[in-house]
């Protein structure tokens, strides 16, 4: 969730341009993804009780990942509804993941017995700093949108489903 939430907020200059956004349309579209993630976080709530934590951070995971392709396909595109849908799936997955990983976490510390999501929360912060480095070197290329978010995409959904082989 840190890298792909990295690579898209450090790549909204571009998306800006692509668009032709002002300051102020900019900021109306990107209050739109918190919003939306706080939606997320209320619905994750509610789907882990059904479905179980573990599957809707599967699930939710993939969609964020995915999120970022499709924001990548309609800047590519020019389709401003696109666009706009696309950063609603991701903040409704940004939501729901963070909600169901700190499940997660919850459940790990009670398996281990100690305080640990300290540490979860760091590894989120390196990864961040990660995903910002990556689309920094992204931005100064000739590298599309679509193609890095795709990269992305390609290799968080298979580390991600690997992963969560081990979720509690």
């Amino acid at each position: 969730q840190g890298f792909a939430f990295a690579s898209l907020v450090t790549r909204i200059p571009a998306i800006q341009e692509a668009f032709d956004l002002s300051e102020g349309q900019l900021a109306m579209i990107l209050a739109a993804v918190p919003i939306v993630a706080g939606l997320g976080s209320v619905a994750a709530g509610f789907l882990s009780v059904r479905f179980h934590s573990a599957a809707v951070l599967r699930i939710c995971a993939v969609l964020v990942s995915g999120s970022l392709v499709l924001v990548g396909a309609s800047t590519t595109a020019g389709s401003f509804p696109g666009l706009l849908a696309a950063l609603v799936c991701m903040g409704f997955g940004l939501g729901s993941v963070d909600a169901t990983m700190n499940m997660q976490g919850i459940g790990v510390q009670a398996l281990l017995k100690r305080n640990v999501m300290a540490s979860f929360h760091a590894w989120w912060s390196l990864a961040t700093i990660l995903g910002a480095v990556a689309a920094s070197v992204a931005a100064a290329t000739s590298m599309t949108l679509l193609a890095f978010f795709g990269i992305v995409a390609a290799v968080l959904i298979p580390v991600g489903l690997f992963a969560s082989t081990r979720f509690v």
